[in-house]
C-alpha cells in the first residue's frame, strides 16, 4: 500500500471517493484483473483502495498503472493525470540488474522511485512531484519521451532480451502483492528513493527532439467553480449552466487543405506525430469531419515513415495523434503549432490597418475573397444576448440625441439626401437611415 499511496496521494483528497460528490473534478485509477472465469474491471476509491487492492490480489493476474481516468473505463480518451511513468525492463537477472543500478549510480539512467519484480522481469517506477494533466498533445510528448527513455533504460548491459518493448501510458502492470506467472511468487516491490520526479529530471537523459518543453505545458486552474461562479458569472451561467460550447473563431476549409500541403513539402523526422496532431486541430476549427479527418490522416502514414524508417511511423502513432479531435483544442495557440510541428504558420493579416480597424470592418479581404468580419458578428451577438438576459439595459449611449437629430434635420431638410444629412450631422449613413421619418 505505501507504493499507491505514494503514487496516488492517498489521504490527500487527489483522487475521489466513494460517494463524493460530483464537481471536485477528481479522476481514479482502474484495476483490471481476471479471477479464473473472465476479466473483471473497478474504479479505485481511495476509501475502498486497500481491500480492493487485497481483493484483487488472489486473482489469477491483476493489473494497475500510474494513471487516473474520468469516469470507469481505461481507455485513452478517459485519461486524465499521470502521477508515474513506469517501465518494464524484461530478461532480468541478477547481473543484468547490478549493471543496471550501477547505471543509475553513475548517472547514465534515472534513478527510479521503486522498483518491483514481476516474475522474469522488473518494472521501474517514476513517480512524479505533481500529477501531469493529459491533454492531447501532452500524452503524444508523454509517449514519446517514454519511448526514448526506454531505449536507454533497455540495452545489451541492462537485459538479456534483445527484443526492446516500447510500451504507452495507458500500459498497465502487475499489482504489488499480486501473482506472477511463476506459480507461488507474488510480486514484490522495493523503494530505491523517496523524493519524486520531475519532468525536467526525465528529460536529461533523452536526446533534444524526444525532450518535453515543459514550461509550455497546460496548468491546471485552481479556481474552484464555486469561485470561478463568483469571479465570472457570465461565463459561468454559458459553459456551466447553459451548457454551450466555448467560444471561437472557425477557420474556411482552405486552412485545411493548405495544412495538408504543408505537411506533403515540409514534414520532418521528430516533429511527424505532431503534424497530424495539428491536422486533427485544423479538422476541429475547420469543421471537417472525423470520417474525412481520419482518411486523411492515414494516407500520411507511408510518406511519413518514409523520412526515417528505421524509426517506423505507425497507424498506432496517427490514433494517438487523432486525440486532438476534440473541442477542447480549438483555441489551441498558433505559435505552438509552430513550435511542435517546425512548420511556419503565418498570422492573419490585417490588410495594413491597426487591430482596432481591422476589428470594426464589416467586411474582411483575405485571399481576394470578401468575408464578413466573425468579430463583429460576435459582438453584436453578445450585445444582443447581454440585453436580452438584462446585463445591459437602457439604449445604446448617444442613441437617443442621434435619432432626434435625424428626424429634426428632415423635418427642416425634406429633400436631402441620407449621405448629405450624415455630413451635416457629423454621424454615418446607416445611422441615418435608421432613424430617417
Amino acid at each position: 500500500m505505501s507504493l499507491y499511496a505514494n503514487i496516488f496521494r492517498l489521504g490527500d483528497g487527489l483522487i475521489q471517493k466513494k460517494g463524493e460528490p460530483s464537481g471536485l473534478y477528481k479522476t481514479n485509477p482502474i484495476i483490471v484483473g481476471n479471477n479464473g472465469s473472465f476479466p473483471i474491471k473497478r474504479v479505485m476509491f481511495e476509501d475502498e483502495f486497500e481491500s480492493l487492492l487485497s481483493q484483487f490480489q488472489e486473482y489469477e493476474w491483476a493489473i494497475l498503472n500510474g494513471v487516473t481516468y474520468w469516469g470507469r473505463n481505461n481507455l485513452a480518451a478517459s485519461q486524465s493525470k499521470m502521477c508515474a511513468m513506469i517501465f518494464d525492463l524484461d530478461g532480468v537477472t541478477e547481473k543484468t540488474l547490478g549493471s543496471f543500478m550501477d547505471g543509475v549510480s553513475a548517472g547514465y539512467y534515472p534513478q527510479p522511485n521503486f522498483i518491483t519484480l514481476s516474475g522474469h522481469g522488473v518494472h521501474l517506477y517514476y513517480v512524479f512531484e505533481q500529477p501531469i494533466s493529459l491533454y492531447p498533445n501532452i500524452k503524444t510528448q508523454l509517449k514519446q519521451l517514454k519511448y526514448a527513455l526506454t531505449r536507454v533504460i533497455w540495452n545489451e548491459r541492462t537485459s538479456t532480451d534483445k527484443n526492446v518493448q516500447c510500451q504507452g501510458i495507458n500500459q498497465g502492470y502487475r499489482i504489488v502483492g499480486g501473482k506472477t506467472k511463476i506459480e507461488g511468487v507474488a510480486v514484490r516491490a522495493f523503494e530505491v528513493d523517496s523524493h519524486p520526479i520531475t519532468l525536467d529530471y526525465l528529460n536529461e537523459f533523452v536526446d533534444e527532439k524526444s525532450k518535453i518543453d515543459t514550461s509550455k505545458l497546460y496548468r491546471d486552474s485552481k479556481t474552484s467553480l464555486a469561485e470561478a461562479r463568483e469571479k465570472w458569472p457570465q461565463w459561468y451561467e454559458r459553459r456551466i449552466v447553459n451548457k454551450e460550447p466555448p467560444g471561437t473563431w472557425k477557420a474556411p476549409r482552405r486552412v485545411y487543405e493548405w495544412w495538408k500541403t504543408q505537411i506533403f513539402d515540409s514534414a520532418v523526422y521528430g516533429h511527424r506525430y505532431y503534424c497530424l496532431m495539428a491536422l486533427a486541430i485544423f479538422a476541429i476549427k475547420c469543421d471537417i469531419k472525423e470520417e474525412e479527418l481520419r482518411k486523411d490522416a492515414f494516407s500520411f502514414v507511408k510518406m511519413l515513415n518514409d523520412l526515417h524508417p528505421e524509426d517506423p511511423f505507425l497507424e498506432s502513432d496517427v490514433e494517438s495523434a487523432l486525440d486532438c479531435f476534440d473541442e477542447r483544442y480549438i483555441t489551441f495557440p498558433r505559435v505552438s503549432l509552430e513550435a511542435l510541428t517546425g512548420i511556419p504558420i503565418p498570422e492573419n493579416k490585417r490588410n495594413h490597418q491597426d487591430r482596432y480597424t481591422h476589428l470594426q470592418a464589416d467586411h474582411w479581404e483575405i485571399d481576394g475573397e470578401t468575408v464578413e468580419n466573425p468579430c463583429k458578428k460576435n459582438r453584436e451577438e453578445s450585445l444582443r444576448k447581454a440585453r436580452e438576459e438584462g446585463r445591459i439595459t437602457g439604449r445604446p449611449k448617444g442613441s437617443g440625441s442621434k435619432e432626434y437629430a435625424v428626424k429634426d434635420y428632415f423635418a427642416e431638410h425634406p429633400d436631402s439626401s441620407s449621405r448629405k444629412a450624415a455630413e451635416a450631422l457629423g454621424i454615418s449613413p446607416t445611422t441615418v437611415q435608421k432613424w430617417r421619418p
